[in-house]
């Protein structure tokens, strides 16, 4: 295809037609697709897109659907074997995480279709497909039963778009294919793109359609794999900028040939000298099909940037910030740089930084170009008081407990699950049931920070307890192999390796016990059992089939999941399946063994089928020779066939064994024949040399005598003849008027070319008299000489000297008056008086106008006063027209003002750019939806580009910076004044909502006596707390049964507050029946005296003789007396006790007294 660029200068094109280009380019290149949504199934899906299924080759394609394996989506870029790995299942340049295979490669005259259908606008006017082929070429069938790939592109209507090489394409396995790559039966298309300009079809509705289709005898497959997307037309500029020395250009993606008419250069990308505003470039395009387009792109200047950015501002660590940057114009480019690393290519920005971090922006214009106002930068300071990080993901076995703990200090403690809240301490202890992230969130007064931790829990669960294995007859030696990824192996046979080799006749059974790297066990018991070699068994009967023909074979086995390898004799094929295509060119033996899942295998186990091929119907064409275009000629095909079908370009044409042809061009014949039940087809290549008859006049001056004439060289002879006499030679003597001449040339091949010459007489030329002229000096003069023939020649010069060209017309600048010459010539010598002329050219000052660009705020009224020189006035604003010196309005959009100033020699117009900048919105964002009383908040403004600030509560001004920080005991709302970048006010306004502390109250400490358990409750007149015990529960009230600190904290909306318990359980104590007699007699029974009693506080007792003497005396409760005093038994008789003690909880202690009996 030929793509023609030029660059041509604008000096006609209106400023208002320009300005009106210029935006429609800008907003091609500041939109993305629309109305393309998952063209390029970037979704991993078919949305948007449509599927169907049927049969190839004439049968419908009707039935809707997405049908798994015959629509793919392909995730991963693999190589498709059917191509000898030579082509990959998604594009290796310009496609993205997703692509599509349409079809496969299973056989049964099977076709696949998608369609895709949009809205043409701006933003997808270039539609692009890429797209690889595997198409199985099979010999012996008809085009129409051949493998093929087909593209349609439908208007609204349901018509293929126009012209039709823009709206199809078609390739069918066979000649078209030759070129392809070859593996097999299989020929392949590696990638290729094609681009499709829909613009003419703009706010039209467009079907895209793509068609795959096996072969129609059923043997042999096709399928396609694509990708696609959506974009806009345009050239690509880079580096158009003050000071360049050239500019590249890139032409679209998607096409496969580009000329740029003004260097005649075939490249995609061309390097030019730099142009001049208001230039324009052109490339024209061709995608394969040979649809062609033209794109231009009119090179404009756009001013260098002056990059502004967002004010400096703190937050806390974690906090996002969003950072606004300007400057850069339309289409600008901005580059952030964090700290001085490269961020990201974008002009605003939301960050979340960790640190201090100083944000640089570096802006360009449309074109690439910066100036020394290109940078800017934000400084982000960050409160990392709070900042803090949890312990590394882990992964533990299952049940195992997880201990975690946040910083320790004044904070605020929030542990949760995506699912649960867990607690409110600083520490965390849970018992996982699966995978989980736990969060922990801490704040204080101003700031909050959220980390995360990931503990995986290595589930046993996932392996068998049993695994059956099968070894094969005789196998002395069986490899096994456990599980991937475990820190040990202990196999029952003393082996640590992973893999191991057994006698499977030794060790039937092994039991393995592993360890995976976390410390978790678990164990597998692996039973061998012996396996036997399978006999395999060809369902399909030996059978006769058509050359060209496929049949299939089918194997099985008793062995389920069996693996079956096939052969050939003769040898030449091999292959693998239960099912299998083949199609031999001659009788064929197919033989079949089979390789058990254990891999047992027996070479003396096979099974053989036999296709006997019918080549009654076979034949093949010769080379055929060049035939000149108009010859008769004759193509002979094989004789005693039954049936015989020609056809060439899908047209049947007559014939039986031979056919007659009268070619014009070149081309493939075809051939179907039949003979008995079988058929088959071939073609001949028939090269057609075009023979061509043209016309060609010469010129010849009237003062010529004669004129030799030049014929087209690389011819073998040549034959002249003047009305229809043979001439001696090419020179023709007192020739006439009109006179025709004609050369028969015959080249190698013997086909003959006619070129008729027709002598045309000229007069000899003279020049058409110039006319002097004043111009104004600002526009110069274009000298345009004219004379008699369109090959004529002209020469200027000047008086005075400095002009010297040969260019008509010629532009020139005098500055003063000047007499230009200009002299006639021609070729042909053929030129008469007058054959020079003069004119003067007399230049006259033009006028100035200075008038600055406007730039106001949204309903401000502009005043533009004229410069007050002389002429006449004409402004010419949104719409509106005026011939006074000024004018007043108020623009709502942006626009330009163009002030004309004329005296009748000199015209000079100004475009006065005016800029009206809407007023900007904005809003105030808090730091915490709502705080807490005490507690502070930061509001801030968004979008953060602005000039000036000024926050007010009550009429008070708290601050000018872009943020403030307050801290109100009640709900009070802040007014923002602000001054936009571009001067102009506005206001926001921002609440910050105060909640109160939720009261709480445990009461006092708590001493328990006589109970095992007791109830704590808050004292709390609140409703809507939420209750967060130490003990994890989270009920308003608890029961407790041991002494400890209990914490309960209370949660209302957010807002939180804690009291803390002691309770401290004493244990039961009491005092019971004192017994008044023992028997002191070693017989066991009641020989001693002692207190029933349970955890006196206190206790003293001592019992006494009747004279008064002490006999024993203790403080422990549980020593008993055995009736004896320093080891010598008492008396017996009558003694008294006198008891003190004191119960747990009493304050008071008891006395008891009493008299006790011993006897023996």
């Amino acid at each position: 295809m030929h793509i023609f660029v030029t660059i041509a200068y604008l000096t006609q094109m209106s400023m208002s037609k320009l300005f009106l280009f210029v935006l429609l380019t800008y907003f091609a290149h500041n939109c993305f697709a629309q109305g393309c949504e998952n063209t390029d199934f970037e979704y991993g899906n078919f949305t948007n897109w449509t599927g169907y299924i049927g049969t190839c080759c004439g049968g419908a394609i009707s039935t809707p659907g997405i049908v798994n394996g015959r629509h793919t989506i392909i995730t991963n870029s693999t190589l498709d074997p059917n191509t000898n790995n030579m082509i990959s299942t998604m594009p290796p340049v310009g496609g993205g995480a997703y692509s599509v295979r349409l079809g496969n490669d299973n056989v049964g005259s099977q076709a696949e279709r998608l369609t895709r259908s949009f809205i043409v606008n701006a933003d997808n006017e270039l539609f692009i497909y890429q797209y690889a082929l595997v198409l199985e070429d099979p010999n012996g069938h008809p085009p129409i039963d051949k493998p093929k790939f087909e593209v349609r592109v439908f208007d609204e209507n349901g018509d293929i778009i126009n012209p039709a090489e823009c709206g199809y394409y078609q390739v069918t396995a066979g000649p078209e294919t030759s070129s392809w790559g070859l593996f097999g039966t299989v020929r392949y298309k590696d990638w290729s793109t094609v681009g499709i300009d829909l613009s003419q079809y703009f706010g039209t509705l467009i079907t895209i359609e793509f068609t795959v289709q096996d072969c129609g005898w059923g043997g042999h497959f096709g399928y396609a794999y694509l990708d696609a997307s959506c974009g806009y037309l345009d050239i690509t500029v880079i580096g158009f900028c003050t000071g360049s020395t050239t500019v590249t250009l890139i032409g679209p993606d998607g096409f496969d040939s580009y000329y740029w008419p003004h260097s005649g250069e075939t490249t995609q990308t061309v390097v030019i000298p730099v142009p001049n505003v208001g230039d324009s470039v052109t490339v024209e395009v061709m995608n394969q099909s040979g649809c062609a387009t033209s794109v231009l792109h009119v090179f404009e200047e756009y001013p260098l940037p002056f990059a502004v950015a967002g004010n400096d501002t703190t937050i806390c660590a974690g906090q996002e910030v969003d950072i606004w940057s300007d400057g850069g114009g339309v289409n600008g480019v901005y580059d952030w740089y964090a700290n001085g690393t490269f961020y990201i290519s974008q002009q605003n920005i939301s960050v979340t930084p960790l640190e201090t971090t100083i944000f640089e922006v570096h802006v360009a214009n449309a074109n690439g170009c910066y100036s020394a106002d290109s940078l800017a930068s934000v400084t982000v300071t960050v409160d990392t008081t709070l900042l803090f990080e949890l312990p590394a993901d882990t992964t533990i076995c299952t049940g195992e407990p997880i201990t975690f703990s946040g910083p320790v200090g004044p904070y605020t403690y929030l542990w949760y699950t995506s699912t649960d809240t867990l607690g409110v301490l600083a520490d965390l202890v849970d018992t996982p049931l699966g995978s989980t992230t736990y969060y922990l969130n801490i704040s204080n007064s101003s700031c909050s920070y959220v980390d995360s931790v990931l503990v995986e829990v290595y589930d046993s669960g996932t392996l068998d307890d049993s695994l059956f294995l099968d070894f094969c007859f005789g196998v002395t030696s069986f490899t096994i192999m456990a599980p991937d990824s475990f820190a040990t192996y202990n196999w029952d046979n003393g082996m640590t390796t992973q893999t191991i080799v057994v006698d499977p006749y030794v060790s039937d059974t092994l039991w393995l016990d592993i360890v995976s790297p976390f410390g978790c066990v678990d164990s597998i018991t692996y039973i061998l059992s012996e396996s036997f070699p399978v006999t395999p068994s060809i369902s399909t009967n030996d059978s006769l089939i058509c050359i060209g023909h496929s049949a299939l074979l089918s194997a099985s086995s008793s062995e389920t999941n069996s693996t079956y390898n096939w052969t050939s004799i003769p040898s030449g094929f091999s292959g693998s399946g239960d099912v299998i295509s083949v199609s031999p060119a001659t009788t064929t033996s197919y033989i079949v063994e089979v390789i058990t899942p254990a891999g047992c295998f027996d070479s003396n186990s096979y099974d053989t089928v036999t296709i006997q091929i019918d080549s009654s119907a076979y034949f093949t064409f010769d080379i055929h020779d060049i035939v000149c275009e108009g010859q008769t000629d004759s193509i002979v095909g094989p004789g005693g066939m039954s049936y015989y079908e020609w056809y060439f370009a899908n047209n049947i044409l007559p014939g039986d064994s031979v056919l007659f042809i009268n070619p014009v061009v070149s081309g493939n014949y075809y051939l179907l024949v039949e003979s008995g039940n079988c058929s088959y087809s071939d073609f001949v290549y028939v090269p057609v040399n075009q023979v061509n008859t043209t016309t060609d006049i010469e010129y010849l001056c009237v003062t010529s005598t004669s004129i030799t004439l030049d014929a087209p060289v690389g011819y073998s002879s040549y034959f002249w003849t003047l009305n229809g006499t043979t001439l001696p030679s090419n020179t023709i003597n007192s020739p006439t008027d009109l006179q025709e001449v004609t050369v028969y040339a015959a080249d190698s091949d013997n086909c003959v070319d006619t070129i008729n010459f027709i002598i045309d007489i000229l007069p000899l030329s003279i020049l058409t008299p110039l006319i002097d002229e004043t111009v104004c000096i600002e526009n110069g003069a274009v000298l345009l000489a004219q004379s008699s023939y369109s090959f004529d020649q002209y020469t200027w010069t000047s008086i005075p000297p400095g002009t010297s060209s040969n260019v008509n017309p010629l532009l020139v600048m005098p500055q003063i008056p000047t007499q230009y010459v200009v002299e006639l010539s021609n070729y042909l010598n053929c030129v008469g008086d007058p054959y020079i002329d003069t004119v003067l050219i007399i230049p006259l000052t033009d006028h100035v106008i200075n008038i600055a660009p406007v730039a106001i705020c949204e309903g401000e009224v502009v005043n533009l006063s004229s410069p007050g020189t002389v002429g006449d006035y004409f402004w010419d604003y949104f719409g509106e027209t005026s011939d006074l010196e000024t004018i007043s309005f108020t623009p709502n959009t942006n626009g330009f003002v163009t002030l004309t100033v004329s005296d009748g020699a000199c015209v000079d117009v100004e475009n006065i750019p005016i800029t009206v900048y809407q007023l900007s919105t904005y809003n105030v964002s808090n730091a915490f939806p709502e705080i807490c009383a005490g507690e502070s908040n930061t509001l801030s403004i968004n979008p953060s580009n602005y000039s000036s600030i000024q926050w007010l509560s009550n009429g008070n001004l708290l601050g000018t910076n872009s943020n403030i920080t307050q801290s109100p005991s009640s709900t009070t709302t802040y007014i923002a004044e602000i001054i936009d970048v571009n001067g102009c006010g506005a206001t926001a306004s921002g609440t910050i909502v105060v909640n109160p502390i939720p009261s709480i109250n445990l009461g006092p400490d708590l001493l328990i006596c006589d109970v095992l358990q007791t109830t704590l409750s808050p004292i709390s007149t609140q409703s809507g707390l939420n209750y967060f015990w130490s003990t994890l529960e989270q009920s308003s009230e608890i029961v407790v049964s041991s002494s400890g600190t209990y914490l309960l904290t209370v949660d209302l909306n957010g807002c939180l507050n804690n009291d803390e318990i002691i309770v401290e359980f004493q244990p039961y104590s009491h005092i019971g029946i004192i017994p008044n007699v023992i028997t002191a007699n070693d017989d066991g029974i009641n020989d001693d005296f002692f207190i029933d009693q349970t955890n006196l506080a206190e206790y003293h007792i001592i019992i006494i003789n009747r004279w008064g003497a002490i006999v024993f005396e203790a403080t422990n409760p549980v020593e008993m007396w055995d009736g004896t005093n320093k080891n010598s038994e008492v008396a017996e008789g009558v003694y008294f006790y006198l008891i003190d003690y004191r119960l747990q909880c009493e304050e008071e202690s008891v006395q008891l007294q009493g008299n006790i009996t011993v006897t023996r």
